[in-house]
């Protein structure tokens, strides 16, 4: 069994996570608990993750050998990330505030359906009619924080706080023009 933490570390109980964990592949030696490296750790183009295996899991995946494909600089920045948790914890901290920042100033706009998050983005839901316009506008002001993922449905990264306030920006001119149907 293979459970993805792609998007660890972006709660609020960051901390406590590595235990739990440590208790899960104890209690399942067939579990593989897998992480990435390019989300909270910022290392997406060097291609890096781990894992965490169960006894049973580590006896195969050693059946396979070890050639993982990745270089040394690679290995040595992964490694310097995952010993800096005072400074991993910091960027966790403000990655979830303006998350729950931008969940807030978009819970304030008529029409729009945020969903909660637990990761580094956000899902938003509006009239599929007012889409185009919010492309139009966040296009024209050179935004790029969210993409449309159809059907009135917006993926928003959380990035710092004034992109952030510059994608509101851009949500309140594209609602001063239109006046929603939910």
């Amino acid at each position: 069994m293979i459970l993805d933490q792609a998007y660890f570390g972006f709660t609020k109980d960051f901390e406590d996570e590595d235990l739990k964990i440590a208790d899960l592949v104890k209690r399942y030696p067939n579990l593989i608990i897998i992480r990435t490296m390019s989300k909270l750790y910022g290392l997406a183009g060097m291609r890096v993750g781990f894992a965490l295996c169960g006894s049973v899991a580590v006896k195969i995946i050693n059946h396979f050998g070890h050639d993982l494909g990745f270089n040394r600089i690679s290995e040595v920045a992964t490694i310097a990330a995952i010993q800096d948790k005072k400074y991993y914890k910091k960027i966790s901290k403000r990655i979830i505030d303006d998350r729950e920042y931008l969940i807030s100033e978009l819970n304030k706009l008529d029409g729009v359906k945020v969903y909660l998050s637990d990761s580094n983005f956000v899902l938003m839901e509006i009239d599929e009619s007012l889409a185009s316009r919010i492309y139009e506008v966040l296009s024209k002001q050179k935004v790029v924080l969210s993409k449309y993922m159809g059907q009135g449905f917006f993926r928003i990264t959380v990035s710092t706080r004034r992109h952030i306030k510059a994608f509101l920006k851009c949500m309140r001119m594209a609602f001063n023009v239109y006046q929603p149907r939910f």
